[in-house]
This record gives C-alpha cells, sequence and structure tokens, in this order.
C-alpha cells in the first residue's frame, strides 16, 4: 500500500476513534423518535373496526392468525393468485413474532421479510403452495393490523403474473420469485 494511502486511513481511523472516545452519555445526540414513538396514544381515536365477512374456502387451515382475525374483504383472484384483506387484532411487532414462531411450526417456510415503519411483509411456502402478505398497522385505540394476504395452492405457471404487493420504496414482493 502506498504510504500516503496508509497515512491518510491512520489519520481518518485516529479521528474516530478520538471523537468516539469523547462521546459520553451527556455529549452523544439522542435518536431521533421515529414517526411511530411521536404518536400519544391518548390523541388516537377509537377504533372503528371493518365489518366482518365469510373467510374464503382457500384461506390454508394451517396457517395460524392471531386469535380474534377475521376476513374483512375478501377479492377476486389475481394472476393465479387468490387474494384476501383480514383485520389482525394486535400489533405489528405481535404479528412479525406471531409469523416468526408459529407458521414453521405448522410447515411454513418462510422467506425474504422486510420492514418499514408502520408495515411488515413476507414470503411463505410450503410446496407446492406459495403465498406472501403485507400487513399495515391501523393507528387507533386499542390498534389493529390490516394484512393483505395472496396465496396460490399451486405454483403459477408464469411467475411473472403474480401480483406484487407494492412497498414505499417500490420493490413488489413476490412469492413467485
Amino acid at each position: 500500500m502506498p504510504r500516503s494511502i496508509a497515512l491518510a486511513l491512520f489519520a481518518a481511523l485516529t479521528l474516530t476513534l478520538s471523537a468516539c472516545e469523547r462521546a459520553t452519555p451527556e455529549t452523544a445526540p439522542a435518536p431521533a423518535p421515529s414517526p411511530i414513538q411521536q404518536i400519544n396514544p391518548e390523541d388516537l381515536p377509537r377504533c372503528d373496526y371493518p365489518p366482518e365477512v365469510r373467510d374464503p374456502r382457500w384461506l390454508p387451515k394451517n396457517l395460524p392468525l392471531p386469535d380474534g382475525s377475521y376476513t374483512m374483504e375478501r377479492l377476486e383472484p389475481l394472476a393465479g393468485y387468490k387474494r384476501v384483506l383480514l383485520v389482525i387484532p394486535i400489533t405489528l411487532d405481535e404479528l412479525t413474532t406471531f409469523v416468526l414462531e408459529e407458521w414453521p411450526k405448522q410447515g411454513w417456510v418462510l422467506g425474504r421479510g422486510d420492514a418499514e415503519p408502520g408495515e411488515i411483509e413476507h414470503q411463505f411456502s410450503k410446496a407446492p403452495a406459495v403465498g406472501a402478505f403485507k400487513a399495515q398497522a391501523v393507528y387507533c385505540d386499542p390498534g389493529y393490523s390490516v394484512m393483505y394476504l395472496i396465496y396460490a395452492p399451486d405454483r403459477p405457471p408464469d411467475p411473472d403474473a403474480a401480483p406484487g404487493i407494492p412497498s414505499p420504496r417500490g420493490s413488489p414482493l413476490n412469492p413467485a420469485a
């Protein structure tokens, strides 16, 4: 390594370490609160839960949902995937823990997951079935989540035709990918 690059790296490392050394709890900046942390529960309106409709027959019986979950809207199939909107009466953190713990116990394999403030999304499969969901927080008192779930009991023949679940960054959650 040329001497000038080594000296530059040494100087940068020295500055970084000395800055870290001087930071104390009194001088370290406090992390900015997330938008969710800024919500005052006392300011939230009472929840106005959507009406319940009959569960679709295709919803897998061995895909566990938290107690109190129900179907709020049955959507038309799209590109070989069945679709439904569900009310999940727990927080997104609780839902994430539930999915990560309970779905594998029933033989579901979890794929790539993602989380943003106020939403989570995940893929799941149990050959030959595939699916994905996106859940968003509903900020009211006591709060709940709405889950958009897509599912195919047999992987559709055209993986490019699968309906995506858009995220704020524009990357679709595609269970056939």
